[in-house]
């Protein structure tokens, strides 16, 4: 399943882009990330629990950084439970907008095992994602003593599947 889509920012490119690759800010917006421990350069093992309805499932794999450019980079997640898997590649731009950023995402989704679910499960990690990541970066502002730079945005934070 293909998601695409773009969402806003209050900071410059260069800064969202360091952001989107802090294993801290990984670990705040990533739905259910448990746990990432350092495997090389750019690559993470990962253990997540992610909750449907009344289950819970287990998933244990890799996150990884890669095809960087100035511009943007691929993010790969491979994570298996007993019974399904779920593998996601993203590609990630991020465009200068206003004096803010606006994040461009191409998302190819498999969910094995939960594929009546795919498209509202695909369309909530990303959203949850995107929201944690300015969460994330409002409490650094908020503790660097920066104060906020004025609101610019695209005109909605959209999710588009293909």
């Amino acid at each position: 399943m293909r998601i695409s889509g773009s969402f806003g920012f209050e900071a410059p490119p260069d800064v969202v882009y360091r952001l989107f690759t802090d294993p801290d800010a990984l670990m705040h917006a990533t739905v259910g990330l448990r746990a990432l421990r350092p495997m090389g350069p750019d690559l993470w093992e990962a253990e997540m629990k992610v909750r449907l309805g009344g289950f819970t499932l287990a998933y244990r794999g890799t996150i990884a950084v890669t095809d960087r450019t100035s511009e943007g980079y691929r993010l790969r997640i491979a994570a298996q439970t007993e019974g399904g898997a779920i593998d996601a590649d993203v590609a990630l731009c991020f465009l200068p907008f206003g004096t803010g950023t606006r994040v461009e995402y191409a998302a190819e989704f498999a969910i094995h095992g939960a594929q009546r679910l795919q498209p509202a499960l695909a369309r909530a990690l990303i959203d949850f994602f995107m929201h944690g990541m300015k969460e994330y970066a409002a409490r650094c502002r908020q503790r660097s003593g920066h104060a906020a730079a004025p609101h610019t945005r695209p005109q909605t934070d959209e999710h588009t599947p293909e």
